[in-house]
């Protein structure tokens, strides 16, 4: 996984985990410190504290986290298609500029 792909879910990760489980908790702590160190040793940590968390609370989290994960993916989808459409508006602009094909009236 590319580090910034992995900082975004473990960014994710520790908003749910925060949601559910509260900001205070060992297990939010732990996740927080695994997404913004690159240490697999805190990853680790954050995997032992992460499986002792309840089932009824993992769940909440897991559908908490795939919440955030596809609105992040929506706003990057917007993100993708706004710069397509400046680039084209750009692409436009250096037509008239330069003389390229005009429209047949």
């Amino acid at each position: 996984m590319t580090d910034p792909m992995r900082k975004t879910c473990f960014g994710i990760l520790a908003d749910s985990v925060s949601e559910v489980v509260g900001n205070r908790s060992l297990v939010y702590i732990a996740v927080k410190q695994a997404a913004l160190t690159g240490d697999i040793s805190k990853e680790r940590w954050a995997d032992t504290l992460f499986s002792q968390v309840s089932v009824t609370s993992r769940r909440r989290i897991r559908s908490a986290a795939l919440e955030k994960a596809v609105a992040e993916q929506e706003v990057r989808k917007q993100g993708e298609m706004s710069v397509k459409q400046d680039g084209e508006a750009v692409v436009a602009d250096l037509q008239k500029l330069f003389g390229g094909a005009r429209p047949v009236f």
